[in-house]
C-alpha cells in the first residue's frame, strides 16, 4: 500500500485525493518529500478542506485512533474487545494481547485464539477483513469480536434505535447492512459478502447509550473447531444525513442481486380476491368444517350434500360477480379442505387431502372452481409447509417435515402440482411459513411446531420452489428481502403494510406484496396504497360479498391508469372540466398546485354536476389547497354527504383550507352527528387555530373515548397554557388511544410545563399499566420537549429530572 513500518509511528488514513492512499505522520514536515514550500502550501491546504468535509482516518500502532466525519469525531475507542465460548457456558479466558502491526493490517494473538484486522479506505467508505481463527484445541461455540466503539452526534433516527439493544443484521436471506442515520451524517454498516450468516451491526444501546460497539459474530450453532479460521468482511460506508440507504451501499445491493437474480415472472398485478367458504372450530354434529358458517348445513346425508353442492355453486356465480365488478385477475380460496379445527391449526393447507378430510367438497370441488376458470379468472389455494396428521379424533395436526430427511421443498411443489393440474391452480397462498427445532416423532407427533423458538424458509428454498413453479404466484404469510426475487409477500394493512420497502426495489424493482386491504384505513392510507400499487404491489379483497373496500380497490386501479396518461398542455381549466373524457378533468386537476380565485369558482360551479368519484375527490383536493374561504361552503357540504363517499378527503381539504374553515367546523362539533363531529375535530387537527380552543376543551370532557381521543390531537395544534394543562390531565385517562393522543400533541406543543407528568406517566407505564406503547409515546415526546435522548428508558428519565437537567 505504499507505507513502510517505522516503529511506533501512527499511519494515517487520509482524503486528500479520496481513493485508498495512505500516509504516515512524521512530524515537524520532517519527513516529507522535499518541496518548496509554496507548492507544499496549497497541497496542505486542500488535504485539510477534504477532511473536514468527508471521511478521516487516522490509525495508530494498534488500530484506529480516530475517526471523523464532516470534522465530527466518531471514535470512542479504537480498542478491539473479543468474547469466546467453549460449549455452553464456558468463556475462555482471554488476557492482554501481543499486538503486531504490518502497515494497516494489526494481528492481535492470545493463547487459543488470533485476530487480523486490514483496514482500507475507499472514498468514503472504511474497510475491514477480519479475519479470526482458533489456535487452541477446544472448538468455540460462539465468537464475538467489537473492533471499534462509536459515540454518535446523537442517537440515529428510527425505531430500532429507539427501543433495540443491539442493532443487527444476520445477512441471511437479506443484503446484510445496518443503518444510523444520525442527521448531519450517515454510517451504513454493510457485510460484503452475501449470505455469510452472522450477527452484525452495533451493540450495547440499552437505555439509548452515548456509545455504541461495532459488532460481529459467529452465526447461531455455527463452531470454529481448532485451527478453523472465520472471516468477516465488511465496510463502514459515510454520507451525508438522509443520503438513501440504496445509494450509499449500491455496491452491496447490486450483488445481491448478481447473487439472487430476480425470477418472478407474474406480470399481472390486478387485485386479487380472497375467499372463505367455512367458519373455523364449529364442533357443528352435521356441518363439521363449518361451511358457509352455517349449523344447518348437512353433509352426512345424501339430500344435504346436494343441498351443499347447490348452495356452493351459487356462492361461486356470487363470487364471480364481485370479482368481475372489483377488476380482480382471480381468486384464492383460503379454505378447500373447510375449518374444521380451531386456530392455529385451521387451514390444512394440503389439496391431496380432500378426498380423506372434506368428501362433501372432494365431490364438487372441480366443478366449482371450473365456474372460475370459464369465467377468465385465475384461482388459487393456500398451502403450508406442513404435513397433514390425524389427532386420532376425528380432526388433524400439523407435522414438521424434516428437511435433513425428506424434502420438504419437493412436498410443498407437489401440493402445487395437484392443484394446478385437478383445478388449473396458478396463486398459492402460504400460511406459516416457519420451522422449529424438530423434535424426534416418539416424543412429539408434531415434532416441534409451534414450541420454541422459529424461523422463515431460508430464501434459497423459496427460490427452489418457485423455480419448479415459474408460472405459478406464490406469496407465503412473512416475508425475507430474499424472497421478493422470486415470489410475492404477504402483508395487511390493519397491521401498517401499504407497499413494498424502497430498499427492496433497489435490488427488485418487479417485486410484489400481496396486501390484504379489507381491515384498515384504505382512504386514510390511499397515497401510500397508491404508490405501492402503481410500482407492481396487489391488493388482496373480500372476494366472496360487496364489501364497501371492493369499489375503493376498483378506483384506485382506474386512478393508476389515468396517471399513466399525459397531463393536458393545451386549453384552460374551464374547457379540461367543461370534456367529457374523465381522465381529462382528472389530470387537469391534478395539475392546479394553488387554484386562484376564478379557478375555486369554477370548480365549485362545476362540483354538482360532476358524477366521476376519482374527479370529485381530486377537485376536493384543490380545493384545500386553495386556501379560499369560497370553498369551504362546498366541502361541508361533501362531508355532511356520506353517499359521495368522500367525506376523508372532504376534512382532510378543509383542513388544508385554514382559519377560514374554523367557523363551519366549530359549528359541525357542536352539532348532534357523532360521525361529522369526529370528522370535523380532525380537520380542526389540522387547522391549529387558536379559536376552536374552547370546543376542543369542551370535546376533551366527553363521556366518548374517541372525541376525548380526537380532540387532545387536535389540542397539540393550540399553543396556549390551557391546551397544554388538558392534555396533561389527559395523560390519566383510563383509555389508551387517549393517553397516546395526549401524549403525540404534547410532543407536538414542546412545552416544558409537561416534562414532569410525562415522566410520571413512562414510569407508570412501566409498573402499572405494562404498556410499552404508552412507554414509547411518552419517550417520544420527553424527547422532543428536552432535546434528550433517552428513549424509553423510564429509570434515565427520572434520573435526568431528578438532577434537574430537564428543567420541567
Amino acid at each position: 500500500m505504499g507505507c513502510r513500518k517505522r516503529g511506533n509511528e501512527r499511519m494515517k488514513m487520509t482524503c486528500v485525493s479520496r481513493d485508498n492512499e495512505m500516509s504516515r505522520d512524521r512530524g515537524a514536515m520532517g519527513g516529507l518529500p522535499k518541496m518548496t514550500l509554496p507548492i507544499l502550501l496549497p497541497f496542505l491546504l486542500v488535504s485539510s478542506l477534504f477532511a473536514a468535509e468527508g471521511l478521516k482516518v487516522d490509525l495508530g500502532p494498534e488500530g484506529p485512533k480516530s475517526i471523523a466525519w464532516q470534522g465530527a469525531e466518531l471514535l470512542a475507542s479504537g480498542e478491539l474487545q473479543i468474547e469466546a465460548r467453549i460449549g455452553d457456558r464456558e468463556v475462555l479466558k482471554l488476557g492482554k494481547p501481543d499486538v503486531r502491526a504490518e502497515g494497516t493490517t494489526f494481528t492481535r494473538a492470545w493463547d487459543g485464539l488470533s485476530a487480523v484486522c486490514a483496514w482500507t479506505r475507499h472514498g468514503d467508505v472504511l474497510r475491514l477483513k477480519l479475519a479470526v481463527r482458533n489456535t487452541g484445541t477446544a472448538p468455540l461455540t460462539r465468537v464475538a469480536i467489537f473492533p471499534l466503539t462509536l459515540r454518535f452526534p446523537r442517537r440515529p433516527a428510527g425505531g430500532v434505535w429507539f427501543w433495540s439493544y443491539n442493532v443487527t443484521t444476520t445477512n441471511e436471506g437479506e443484503p446484510g447492512l445496518v443503518e444510523a442515520d444520525w442527521g448531519v451524517g450517515k454510517l451504513v454498516f454493510t457485510v460484503d459478502e452475501p449470505e455469510k450468516p452472522g450477527v452484525y451491526g452495533f451493540n450495547g444501546n440499552y437505555g439509548n447509550a452515548d456509545t455504541n460497539r461495532v459488532m460481529l459474530e459467529t452465526a447461531k450453532g455455527e463452531i470454529l473447531a481448532p485451527g478453523a479460521e472465520r472471516i468477516w468482511p465488511i465496510s463502514l460506508r459515510f454520507a451525508p444525513g438522509g443520503t438513501p440507504t440504496a445509494e450509499v451501499a449500491a455496491e452491496v445491493y447490486r450483488e445481491f442481486a448478481q447473487r439472487f437474480p430476480p425470477l418472478l415472472q407474474w406480470n399481472d398485478r390486478r387485485p386479487i380476491g380472497a375467499i372463505f367458504l367455512a367458519r373455523d372450530n364449529t364442533k357443528w354434529k352435521t356441518n363439521p368444517r363449518g361451511w358457509f358458517n352455517d349449523e344447518k348445513v348437512d353433509v352426512t346425508t345424501d339430500a344435504g350434500r346436494a343441498a351443499f353442492k347447490e348452495r356452493l355453486m351459487k356462492h361461486a356465480d356470487t363470487c364471480i360477480a364481485e370479482l368481475k365488478k372489483t377488476g380482480a385477475q382471480g381468486m384464492i380460496v383460503w379454505d378447500i379442505e373447510g375449518a374444521q379445527m380451531p386456530h392455529a391449526i385451521t387451514y390444512l393447507g394440503d389439496p391431496r387431502v380432500l378426498p380423506e378430510e372434506a368428501p362433501e367438497m372432494d365431490a364438487v370441488a372441480d366443478e366449482y372452481f371450473r365456474k372460475f376458470i370459464d369465467a377468465g379468472l385465475k384461482t388459487g389455494i393456500c398451502i403450508r409447509p406442513s404435513k397433514v396428521i390425524s389427532d386420532g379424533k376425528g380432526g388433524w395436526k400439523h407435522q414438521q417435515v424434516d428437511d435433513h430427511v425428506d424434502d420438504h421443498v419437493a412436498d410443498m411443489a407437489d401440493k402445487i402440482a395437484y392443484a394446478k393440474k385437478r383445478w388449473g391452480c396458478t396463486i398459492v397462498y402460504m400460511d406459516t411459513n416457519v420451522k422449529w427445532p424438530m423434535r424426534p416423532l416418539e416424543q412429539d407427533p408434531t415434532r416441534g411446531m409451534w414450541q420454541g423458538q422459529s424461523w422463515l424458509l431460508h430464501s434459497h428454498e423459496m427460490r427452489d420452489l418457485c423455480s419448479r413453479h415459474p408460472d405459478v404466484l406464490i406469496f407465503p404469510e412473512f416475508g425475507r428481502f430474499g424472497y421478493y426475487g422470486v415470489c410475492g409477500v404477504y402483508g395487511e394493512l390493519r397491521g401498517g403494510r401499504t407497499r413494498t420497502d424502497e430498499r427492496v426495489r433497489a435490488v427488485y424493482p418487479n417485486a410484489c406484496t400481496v396486501i390484504t386491504v379489507g381491515d384498515g384505513d384504505f382512504i386514510g392510507r390511499w397515497e401510500e396504497l397508491l404508490d405501492g400499487a402503481s410500482k407492481g404491489d396487489i391488493h388482496l379483497f373480500r372476494g366472496w360479498f360487496g364489501d364497501t373496500h371492493n369499489r375503493l380497490v376498483a378506483e384506485m386501479q382506474r386512478e393508476i391508469a389515468l396517471r399513466r396518461t399525459a397531463a393536458p398542455t393545451e386549453g384552460t381549466l374551464e374547457q379540461h372540466l367543461a370534456s367529457s373524457d374523465a381522465g381529462i378533468r382528472y389530470r387537469a386537476l391534478r395539475r392546479l398546485a394553488h387554484p386562484d380565485a376564478a379557478q375555486v369558482a369554477l370548480i365549485v360551479r362545476r362540483f354538482p354536476a360532476e358524477q366521476d368519484w376519482l374527479v370529485q375527490r381530486e377537485m376536493a383536493k384543490a380545493l384545500g389547497r386553495s386556501g379560499a374561504a369560497e370553498a369551504v361552503g362546498l366541502l361541508v357540504d361533501l362531508l355532511k354527504d356520506p353517499k359521495r363517499g368522500q367525506e376523508t378527503v372532504a376534512a382532510e381539504a378543509l383542513g388544508a383550507v385554514g382559519p377560514v374553515a374554523t367557523k363551519a367546523l366549530i359549528e359541525l362539533v357542536q352539532g348532534s352527528d357523532r360521525r361529522l363531529k369526529e370528522r370535523a375535530l380532525e380537520a380542526l387537527g389540522r387547522v391549529g387555530d387558536a379559536q376552536a380552543l374552547p370546543v376542543l376543551l369542551e370535546c376533551s370532557t366527553s363521556d366518548q373515548p374517541k372525541l376525548r381521543e380526537l380532540a387532545a390531537s387536535a389540542l397539540g395544534g393550540c399553543k396556549a397554557s390551557a391546551a397544554t394543562a388538558r392534555l396533561i390531565e389527559l395523560l390519566q385517562d383510563p383509555q389508551k388511544p387517549v393517553v397516546k393522543a395526549a401524549c403525540e400533541a404534547l410532543e407536538r406543543q414542546k412545552e416544558r410545563a409537561a416534562v414532569a407528568p410525562l415522566v410520571e406517566l413512562i414510569l407508570r407505564a412501566v409498573k402499572e399499566l405494562k404498556d410499552n406503547d404508552i412507554r414509547c409515546a411518552a419517550g417520544r415526546a420527553l424527547e422532543a420537549i428536552t432535546g434528550e435522548q433517552h428513549g424509553p428508558h423510564e429509570q434515565r428519565w427520572k434520573k435526568a429530572l431528578e438532577s434537574g437537567k430537564l428543567g420541567g
